[in-house]
């Protein structure tokens, strides 16, 4: 019903024990949560991953002062998930200096930010970030 990431900044007894946990079906998920559309965009992003890349130590997450959702070391892959990343300067903010913090403690060849709809491609001090739609990134368009 569950199945778990481990965060790669983390020592082995922390990537062991203190897990991410995403449901196997965004409907489970649904029935736990009240209106929380990212929560369930990104339990999708999970599952589309570990379909892709399997569930062992191919999907990873990074918490270490900021957090990445995801991280696939095999592509140089992090992504951020965020229903609307336009909703807010904060919400626009917070997910791209992730991605530039990350990029100092390990070389991505690649950043995404995933949404419900927006599309873009920006630049935040000097680092590549594609905002892509689920739908487009679940398709491989």
């Amino acid at each position: 019903m569950l199945f778990p990431i481990k965060n790669i900044a983390d020592t082995l007894v922390g990537r062991e024990t203190n897990p991410k946990y995403y449901f196997v079906d965004n409907g489970i998920l649904n029935l736990l949560t009240f209106n929380n559309d990212t929560l369930l965009l990104e339990n999708l992003v999970a599952i589309e991953l570990f379909r892709r890349y399997g569930i062992d130590q191919n999907v990873f997450f990074y918490n270490h002062n900021v957090e990445i959702d995801f991280y696939v070391p095999d592509e140089g892959l992090a992504i951020q998930v965020s229903y609307d990343i336009s909703k807010s300067t904060e919400t626009f903010e917070r997910e791209t200096k992730a991605f530039v913090s990350f990029a100092k403690f390990i070389n991505v060849r690649r950043c995404v930010i995933i949404t419900y709809a927006n599309e873009d491609k920006i630049t935040v001090d000097g680092l590549e970030i594609f905002v892509i739609p689920y739908w487009k990134w679940a398709l491989g368009l």
